[in-house]
């Protein structure tokens, strides 16, 4: 069964979880690089990666340019979780992602070297350096441990459907989308973001 179907039929299940989700996504993990990498000279999906003993990212998508490194940290949520209540004021679920989205980036900045040593567990030794010179790093390990090499960090979390949501509540999630827009800003995507995905990725033959 293609991803696509195996999603679908999980999410339209009575009582989706983000444990199966994760469980499912586990199994392709070159899906999870699609649907978050922006650069391609280096793209990699990790799963359960702990930093430090603060938290540990349900997926990691690390990916590098010929002019820094990005790492997307990606944390799944509950599918059936509403966004918004009634009155159109976000929902405690909404609320607390976001708190827990900065709370990441706050973290990263006062554990910087933490933040690189749990990178590089994940990245193999012969894994080549990808934007500093030959004469200077080789390899990636060392040149993400080095503190002069950039490296980006776009936190994520998947939570809830769009496609249960009224046209007023996706007009809120659009905006509220626009308001995270500025590169590198925290972002809330719905499951719905990654059945399109991975149904365009069908189509085309890949990520089976």
């Amino acid at each position: 069964m293609h991803l696509y179907d195996s999603l679908q039929q999980l999410l339209e299940s009575p009582v989706p979880t983000e444990r199966q989700v994760h469980s499912l996504l586990k199994q392709h993990l070159d899906f999870v690089t699609a649907m978050f990498a922006d650069s391609w000279n280096y793209a990699e999906s990790y799963y359960e990666v702990p930093f430090g003993a603060d938290f540990r990212a349900d997926f990691v998508v690390l990916c590098a340019n010929s002019g820094y490194w990005i790492a997307h940290i990606v944390e799944l949520k509950g599918p059936s979780v509403a966004l918004y209540l009634p009155s159109g004021d976000k929902s405690k679920d909404l609320q607390l992602v976001e708190r827990q989205l900065a709370q990441r980036e706050n973290w990263r900045r006062q554990n910087e070297q933490a933040f690189r040593e749990a990178l590089v567990k994940q990245v193999p030794r012969s894994a080549a350096a990808q934007c500093s010179h030959a004469t200077e790093h080789q390899r990636a390990v060392p040149e993400l441990l080095d503190p002069r090499t950039v490296i980006h960090m776009n936190s994520h979390a998947v939570i809830g459907r769009s496609s249960t949501m009224s046209l007023e509540d996706r007009e809120r999630r659009r905006l509220d989308d626009q308001k995270q827009g500025e590169w590198g800003s925290p972002s809330v995507i719905t499951y719905d973001r990654f059945l399109s995905k991975a149904k365009r990725l069908q189509r085309g033959g890949g990520a089976a």
